[in-house]
């Protein structure tokens, strides 16, 4: 394994990891597919990060957004969690689920910090 990654370097292939916490979970608003994060650098040495569209790569006909950059998209997403909200009765079953869950927990822990039960050992006659 190390023979080939000093064979990669000494090609000058570098292989970059760039993890951002919206990868994988965006898609194109108008084909549908996931969209892909890429890093690119300007001839001056600027590097600007932007979604594309995994569809349009793998078929240039098959959609036609743009590449957009990450800022925008990371502020879209923040504008559309502003403008979403929960039913009223979403809300109350949600509370409902959480409270009974908490109560199941809080029960659980007591138990453990009690310790098993302790069987009765009086003598048997």
């Amino acid at each position: 394994m190390q023979y080939v990654l000093e064979a990669h370097n000494y090609a000058g292939e570098k292989q970059f990891s760039h993890n951002h916490y919206l990868e994988g979970s965006v898609f194109c608003g108008t084909c549908g597919s996931r969209l892909g994060l890429s890093y690119s650098r300007s001839g001056t040495g600027d590097i600007y990060d932007y979604f594309y569209c995994l569809g349009r790569q793998r078929n240039k006909n098959s959609c036609t957004m743009r590449a957009i950059r990450l800022s925008r998209v990371e502020r879209l997403i923040e504008q559309h969690y502003t403008e979403i909200q929960l039913p009223p009765e979403r809300i109350t079953e949600t509370r409902l689920t959480l409270g009974e869950a908490l109560a199941i927990r809080r029960r659980e822990s007591g138990a453990e910090e009690r310790g098993p039960a302790v069987a009765d050992h009086a003598p048997h006659r």
